[in-house]
This record gives structure tokens, C-alpha cells and sequence, in this order.
């Protein structure tokens, strides 16, 4: 009787030191996640605070033709994001392509001066995606509309080629309603400008957005509650605001709504495919040399991204893009399918379906070089797949 008593203490021992092992297994685990979190959160704020050497290594790099763009192409960029973002996401975004705006905003509901955060006075969530987007533009407009010519909103896992984006946008008049993002055809027949990999919208536009769309109930929801991108894209459509054309010269997208190696090995969705407003191809062949912007970007990878972009060089190979042809004194470029008449149209609300850049405001437009003047080879990749009418007329702007 006393041996199986004494087996029985024994057994009761193994459990609880079993129990007790897989307790603080447990609780070892969870203090090792939340210390590393915690640490993390510390070393990116301390970086925040000193500059790294990698900065002045950057500075070495940027070309003359960049600099010129930066003085000429004002941008401000905010990014949509989350408190419990704020040193998961969104400070990555500040690492690395960020820093490349002339000013960055992000918009959270939690103030972060170390991040640059600002706190919006709207109810937190995907379902009020809409109202923090019309409160972070009426920020923007409030404290910086009259300092920046063009105002980019991307997502926290966007990664943005600033040097890109104020190419492509040196184009344009900042005083003309327009902007651009990757095109989808939903809801309305013009289409709309999905929001993951981000969309631009000029100084006009963001006035006639804050001003006359968003307090006219008739023109916007005045809920929080929708699809951001849905809802702002009917609201500029319907204030006058025209949706322009992102693509180069060769028809390949400069705005992409996945990541690159979705839009270059292949493997795009369905509904993309369907809902893309321009056919998507997959492959170095579709993707511009140009490219602006790409959606579900991992904080790893923007760092990954910014090394490839602006530290590696391949040894004897050099290619530059040439500088965007310069305009007649005074003349920025309005949409070559905008006469001066129709401009005037423009403040009375009406809406158009496409722009090419750098015509002259009633003027001729100038003569498009040939798809085989401009790329012989690339060409011939293309023009299967491309109709003849689809280069009728089109101005050609830089790769």
C-alpha cells in the first residue's frame, strides 16, 4: 500500500513538473515576442533620432537630371496608416523610399512625432478607410496646399520610385484637375484608380476635391463608411476631375496594384485580369523602365528595393533616361485631348476619359514618333497585342 502511495506522489510530481516547464515554456515565449517588439520599436526610434551614413551615401548617387525635378516637381506624400503600424509598416516606408518626398505625412489617429504621425479625428478601421481619406485631405489642403504642387496618398505597404513619379508628373500642369494611379474598370465607366499602390492628384484637383466635392452630399458620401478609392474616384469625376493616362509610350503600366514579381514572372490574378482597364501582361515587357509605384510590399523588401535601385551598379552598363523635352516659356502641358474651350468646360464640372501630357493648351499637337522609331525591338514584342488605333494621335512621352 505504501509503494503504489509513493508511485502515485511520484506521478503527480511528473505532471506538475511537466506543467510547470510547459508554463514557463509559455510565458518565456510571450516575453521574448513582446521584449523583441518592444526593442525593435526602440532601435527604430533611435535611428530616427541620429542620421545614418547610408543618407550621405545616397546623396552621392542622385543624378543632376533628379535634382532638376526635384525643384521643378514639388510632392507632398501621405501615407495611410494605423497606430499599431506605426513601427510594424509604416516607419520602413520612412526608411527607405519616403524620404525621397519633399514632405511626408502619415495619417493615423495616434499622434507620433518621432514617425512623423498625425492623428486624424476619425473612428479607426478598414470600414472607415473613406473617412480617414477625406480627413487626411482636408489636412493636407488646411497646412500645405499652396507649398506643393502634386499630393500622392499611397498605403503603408506601397513601395513609390519618387524620381518616377516627378518624371512622369513633369509633364503636367499641377493647376490643371488630374490624377493618376493604377486604373481599374469598376463602377464607373471612366474607371477608377485603385488605392493599394497609391494615386496623385494635382494641386487642382485637391482643391476641387476639399472645396467643392467633398461638403456637396450630391457629389460625396458624407459617411466614413466605403471603399476609399471607390468613393473618392466618384466624387473627382464628378467635381471635373480627369483620370490620366500613367502609362509610357509604349502602353506598360507605371502604376501596379501587386508586387513586382506577380506583375514580372507572372501568376496575375483573375480579377485583375478582368477588372484591369488596360490589358495586363506579365514580364519585363509590360512593366515601364519608368515604373512608379507597387502594392503588397514587405518592410524587408523596401529595403531590398532601395539597395538594388540606388546602390548597385552593374559594371559597364549605363542607362540614363533622357530629360523630358523642354515646354514653350510659361507653357506647362494641359491633356492634348483638352482644347483651351473645353478647358473652360473643365470649372463647370465636366469630366473626360483619358490625357496625354505636353500639348500646348489649343495648339497642334505634335507628331508622335512610331512605335519603331522609338524601340525597333520592343516594338515587335508589342505591336501583336497592341492595336493600330491605340497609337493614333498619341503623344509620346519620356520612357
Amino acid at each position: 500500500m505504501a509503494k503504489i502511495k509513493k508511485l502515485s506522489q511520484k506521478k503527480v510530481s511528473t505532471v506538475f513538473e511537466l506543467f510547470a516547464v510547459l508554463i514557463g515554456s509559455v510565458f518565456g515565449f510571450v516575453f521574448t515576442i513582446v521584449f523583441a517588439e518592444q526593442l525593435q520599436m526602440a532601435n527604430f526610434k533611435r535611428n530616427q533620432m541620429s542620421p545614418s551614413s547610408s543618407g550621405a551615401i545616397f546623396h552621392e548617387v542622385v543624378t543632376t537630371e533628379a535634382d532638376k525635378l526635384t525643384k521643378e516637381v514639388r510632392n507632398l506624400c501621405w501615407i495611410l496608416t494605423q497606430p499599431k503600424s506605426h513601427y510594424r509598416k509604416a516607419v520602413h516606408v520612412k526608411n527607405t523610399w519616403g524620404k525621397r518626398c519633399d514632405k511626408l505625412i502619415f495619417m493615423s489617429t495616434e499622434n507620433d512625432t518621432s514617425l512623423g504621425a498625425v492623428a486624424l479625428d476619425t473612428p479607426e478601421g478598414r470600414e472607415n478607410l473613406w473617412g480617414k481619406t477625406k480627413a487626411a485631405f482636408r489636412y493636407v489642403y488646411e497646412h500645405h496646399l499652396e507649398e506643393y504642387d502634386w499630393f500622392l496618398k499611397a498605403d503603408d505597404d506601397t513601395y513609390t520610385i519618387i524620381e518616377n513619379l516627378r518624371y512622369m508628373l513633369s509633364n503636367y500642369d499641377p493647376k490643371f484637375p488630374i490624377y493618376f494611379g493604377s486604373r481599374l474598370r469598376l463602377f464607373y465607366k471612366e474607371g477608377i484608380l485603385g488605392g493599394g499602390s497609391g494615386y496623385v492628384l494635382s494641386r487642382e484637383a485637391t482643391r476641387k476635391f476639399v472645396e467643392e466635392a467633398l461638403p456637396n452630399k450630391s457629389i460625396c458620401k458624407q459617411s466614413n463608411q466605403g471603399l476609399e478609392d471607390v468613393e473618392i474616384a466618384g466624387c473627382l469625376l464628378k467635381s471635373g476631375v480627369l483620370i490620366g493616362d500613367s502609362r509610357d509610350s509604349l502602353e506598360r503600366g507605371r502604376f501596379f496594384p501587386l508586387g513586382p514579381h506577380i506583375h514580372i514572372r507572372g501568376g496575375i490574378p483573375q480579377w485583375y485580369k478582368k477588372n484591369a482597364f488596360y490589358k495586363p501582361y506579365a514580364g519585363f515587357n509590360d512593366c515601364s523602365e519608368s515604373a512608379i509605384a507597387f502594392h503588397y510590399v514587405a518592410p524587408e523588401l523596401m529595403y531590398w528595393y532601395d539597395f538594388l535601385l540606388y546602390f548597385v551598379r552593374a559594371f559597364g552598363v549605363q542607362r540614363q533616361q533622357p530629360f523630358p523635352a523642354e515646354l514653350p516659356p510659361g507653357v506647362r502641358g494641359l491633356p492634348r485631348e483638352v482644347s483651351a474651350s473645353s478647358w473652360q468646360g473643365a470649372k463647370r464640372g465636366s469630366t473626360w476619359l483619358g490625357a496625354s501630357p505636353r500639348a500646348v493648351p489649343g495648339g497642334k499637337p505634335r507628331r508622335p514618333p512610331t512605335l519603331t522609331s522609338v524601340d525597333p525591338v520592343r516594338a515587335s514584342l508589342v505591336s501583336s497585342r497592341l492595336p493600330p488605333r491605340h497609337w493614333a494621335g498619341r503623344n509620346t512621352p519620356p520612357l
